[in-house]
């Protein structure tokens, strides 16, 4: 069977791709050459089979498009990793570039796929033969797509980015609208737990407030315990800044009678305190940060430079 070359698509050390024609086809395939007998790292191979997955499901996805020259390969002269699998999607007239990426992926690899995006997409752009490329689809795992909906705002109107989230186990996409990227959580403390907080912390909150009244303030803050249940804490607010992660405000009783331990001292010197030195510990450590950013706030000392910034 004879084959027209049409361009080396893919070189690197252990393999060289060409794009290559074939008499009675229209579009383009993509021949390999490998190096045998090296072992190929496992990462690798862990990729390509992403690839090929991901090929697969965008072949059943999108029924009526062609998925073509899909590739795992670096090209570190184009800035492109051989973490993102890339490809090019055709319908009619019109063509996509793709890029997708494993939740086996790290979170930096994630976080950065937009980026990834868009160099693919001027890489694919220089290298069409056929119609030009409208914009690119990406396809992300779930949840990692709200990042890059968020940086994808930035980019210029005419530049078009569609998102997907990717479900590698069930072989299914499903398009990214960014109508859920707003709170993910909210916590309101009603009016009447809130001031049992603050009454049963005043004794050891009053002494910092009154350092700069102002400027300090107390407040309940909403706060989550070890087991993830959401809870309410005492604690000030310093020049607009909350000051949350006081496990039982700054006082050594807590909201229930209770006593709990505190810690006590630095590094290698920490142990566990009584009670009531942790409180009185941790009572002086906020009452210093607060006064020294009351005294910058004074003009006491430079705002911009002031220990407590």
């Amino acid at each position: 069977m004879v084959r027209r070359v049409v361009k080396i698509a893919e070189q690197s050390d252990e393999h060289i791709g060409f794009e290559v024609q074939r008499f009675g086809r229209s579009r383009p395939d993509l021949l390999e050459i490998r190096v045998a007998g090296r072992e190929r790292p496992a990462g690798r191979l862990r990729r390509e089979s992403f690839g090929e997955r991901l090929r697969e499901i965008l072949s059943n996805q999108f029924a009526d498009e062609s998925v073509e020259s899909f590739t795992t390969s670096s090209r570190l002269e184009h800035s492109l990793s051989g973490c993102h699998a890339r490809g090019v999607m055709r319908h009619g007239s019109e063509a996509w570039a793709v890029l997708g990426v494993s939740i086996e992926e790290s979170a930096a690899t994630l976080d950065t796929s937009l980026t990834a995006g868009l160099l693919w997409l001027a890489q694919a752009r220089r290298r069409a033969s056929g119609p030009p490329i409208s914009g690119l689809r990406m396809f992300v795992p779930a949840g990692a797509a709200a990042a890059a909906a968020r940086r994808g705002k930035a980019l210029d109107a005419r530049v078009r980015v569609e998102l997907y989230e990717l479900s590698e186990t069930r072989g299914t996409v499903r398009r990214y609208d960014g109508a859920g990227g707003g709170n993910w959580a909210t916590h309101l403390v009603p009016r009447r737990e809130a001031e049992a907080i603050l009454s049963a912390a005043a004794a050891d909150i009053a002494p910092i407030v009154a350092l700069a009244p102002q400027a300090i303030l107390a407040s309940a803050a909403p706060a989550k315990s070890q087991r993830g249940a959401a809870i309410s804490r005492p604690g000030i607010c310093a020049m607009g800044c909350e000051w949350r992660g006081l496990r039982a405000g700054i006082a050594a009783r807590s909201i229930d009678g209770r006593e709990p331990a505190a810690p006590c001292g630095a590094g290698a010197a920490t142990r566990r305190a009584s009670p009531s030195e942790g409180a009185r510990h941790k009572t002086r450590r906020v009452s210093g940060a607060a006064g020294a950013l009351a005294g910058d706030a004074g003009g006491g000392g430079s705002h911009a430079r002031g220990p407590a910034h």
